[in-house]
Parts: structure tokens; sequence; C-alpha cells
């Protein structure tokens, strides 16, 4: 996957002019396992490799929104989680409603959780029988780009242009249940960006 993935990263980035990263689960952690930097460089120094707290992160939120809700109360209880800046969501009745809240808008944010200065977005990325294979996001320094205003709506904007170019992604929303027709468009993102 890393190596499908890199071309759509690199035309990510050069898009929008921020870094893209491609994020695996590996136990509690997100595991970078492609990426592309932008010529503006953040103060996080993500690599290949890198890991980040799933708690905290938003590759993170959107990787434990693809468990059932109990399986993800589950593993946010027994994972360890601390307020790594003011803004870290860590207790686990915090982190949970998050990750339902991912899972039912299809994407998710970090705004200022893991670093100070660093906001981020990710969308789930699906294989073809619509199971969640990993997560794409970008990240922005915060002084250029507010959730509200910038961050959000794009997010939305992906999600309904996965939809409305991917008629497939449709008949995924109609045939998988449990999984909001946000989510389930997440497969067809990366293709959309890269086009």
């Amino acid at each position: 996957m890393p190596q499908l993935a890199q071309p759509l990263l690199v035309a990510l980035s050069e898009r929008t002019r921020e870094s893209a990263s491609l994020g695996m689960l590996l136990g509690d952690d997100v595991v970078i396992v492609a990426r592309a930097i932008a010529r503006r460089s953040l103060s996080t120094g993500l690599a290949i490799g890198s890991r980040l707290p799933s708690y905290c992160s938003a590759l993170g939120g959107v990787l434990l929104a693809a468990f059932e809700p109990l399986e993800a109360r589950r593993r946010v209880d027994q994972m360890q989680r601390a307020a790594l800046t003011p803004r870290t969501l860590w207790r686990s009745n915090d982190v949970v409603a998050e990750v339902a809240r991912c899972r039912e808008q299809g994407w998710s944010e970090s705004d200022e959780e893991l670093e100070l200065g660093v906001r981020s977005m990710a969308i789930p990325v699906f294989d073809r029988a619509g199971d969640t294979v990993g997560a794409m996001s970008i990240a922005v320094q915060a002084d250029r780009m507010t959730m509200a205003d910038s961050v959000r709506p794009c997010c939305r904007r992906c999600v309904v242009r996965a939809m409305r170019w991917r008629p497939a992604c449709r008949r995924i929303v109609r045939t998988r249940a449990g999984r909001s027709g946000a989510a389930a468009a997440g497969i067809s993102v990366l293709r959309c960006k890269a086009s």
C-alpha cells in the first residue's frame, strides 16, 4: 500500500502545499508508512516509521473509528493516555466521544492536541471490500489555517466529491450496514485528489 499511495500523497501535498501522510494502526500507535513533505515544514519532524499515539492524532481517530464501538472503547480504555498539550483530549470518555464523532462524519481532526501550533485532519482509506486499511492526513500550522474556516470544510468537500465522482461508493454505502455515507466514501478520496 505505501508504494501505491506515495504518488497520491505527493499530488495532495503539491496541491495543498501541506505535508501529507499515510498511517496504519500498530497496537496503540499509528505508524507512518508513507509521507510527502511540503516545502513549508512543520516541527513535528515526522518520517516513515514514526509513531503517533492513536488517542490524540487525527490518523488515530480515523483508525479507531473503524472498530465497532465496544471494541474501540475497550482499546481506548486499555491504552496509556496523557495530556501532551493543554488541548489534548486524553480522558477515556472524551476520546471515545471523538472516535464516535469521527465514525459519524467520516473524518477526524486534531486541533493542537498532539503538538501546539499543528492542526491535522485525516480520512480513512478502504480496500475493495470496504474495510479500513489505513488513514491519510494533512498537517498545517495553526497560524495558517483554522479548523472552522478551512480544515473542516475541506474534509467535507473531499467526502462529498468522492460520493459524487465515484458511483461505486454509493453502492458500498447502500450495502454496508453500520457505515455512514461519508466514511464509505473515503476509499475514493485518494483517487479524487490525484485526478
